[in-house]
């Protein structure tokens, strides 16, 4: 099954890979004469679910199907005429030649692209091949000792002042109206600004929520900031804004039972990593590496 996958993928980048004709010609008639004396193994016999044979390598009916499904017909469920159907047969046994003469020619570890492609699937597929269903009391378990990570989002109810670079005096101006209002403001006194582009809505808000009105800079300096304070002037896109955090919502954890498909989906997801990491250390451990001798510290 990892072989199928791969083989996809390299089937991929063989067909969008712009090589040079005359080389790939060239270098697989080399290889056809170097053979040709070879006494050929028998062939393989056609697996029952195969619609052809390109050398030892079966097309299946499936993959066949998978490709025909694509295909665009004038209206649903119009049967393929037959003509079509064995024009995209042919096309599935010319990727699977151009395949074939990649994997001779060694472009799989040559090309850059087909490698990062072949093991980027390689990681996808161990990832996240189908493992293990956790019980319910592992899902318990899981989910008691990571309760913050399914808590609901903390969420902070602010205010803001505004001041824009367009009144007079531009950029540096609206500075020190914002350093002054900040002032003001913690003195208890009125601090009024400028109409802002985006007003931030009254309430409480997810943090998400409030990136999108203040931008992340912003959010992030509002988060630790005391409460009835306000902050240093910060920069907005034309202007300054001044923001004060008002009260703070800590996130509170959802039950158990309300997050239970969360935790499944999370719990598969360390299992996928957690079994990729492993498969790799086995690896590691049976494969001889060597090192130069200068990175071999």
């Amino acid at each position: 099954m990892v072989v199928a996958h791969l083989r996809a993928v390299g089937r991929r980048a063989a067909v969008r890979r712009r090589a040079d004709v005359a080389l790939l010609i060239g270098a697989l008639a080399g290889a056809a004469v170097a053979t040709a004396g070879i006494v050929r193994a028998p062939r393989a016999a056609m697996p029952a679910d195969a619609v052809a044979m390109v050398g030892d390598t079966p097309i299946r009916r499936a993959e066949l199907e998978a490709a025909l499904a694509g295909v665009e017909t004038e209206g649903k469920g119009t049967p393929l005429e037959p003509a079509l159907r064995r024009h995209v047969l042919e096309r599935l046994i010319d990727e699977e030649l151009l395949v074939q003469a990649a994997l001779e020619l060694g472009l799989a570890r040559q090309d850059r692209r087909a490698r990062a492609e072949l093991s980027g699937a390689a990681l996808a597929f161990l990832r996240d091949a189908p493992g293990p269903e956790p019980t319910e009391g592992e899902l318990r378990a899981f989910f008691e000792a990571h309760r913050g990570y399914f808590a609901t989002e903390p969420r902070l109810e602010v205010e803001e002042r505004y001041f824009s670079d367009a009144a007079a005096g531009g950029a540096a101006a609206a500075r020190e109206r914002a350093v002054a209002a900040r002032d003001a403001w913690r003195r208890g006194e009125p601090a009024p600004g400028d109409a802002p582009p985006l007003p931030v809505p009254a309430g409480p808000l997810p943090l998400t929520k409030l990136e999108q009105y203040l931008g992340p800079a912003a959010v992030r300096s509002v988060v630790d900031q005391p409460l009835g304070i306000p902050g240093e002037p910060l920069r907005a896109t034309d202007g300054w804004r001044v923001v004060r955090l008002g009260r703070r919502h800590d996130g509170a954890a959802s039950p158990f039972e309300v997050a239970r498909g969360e935790v499944a989906l999370e719990w598969r997801r360390r299992e996928g990593e957690a079994r990729l990491r492993a498969f790799l250390a086995a690896r590691r451990e049976r494969t001889p590496i060597r090192l130069a001798q200068e990175l071999g510290r």
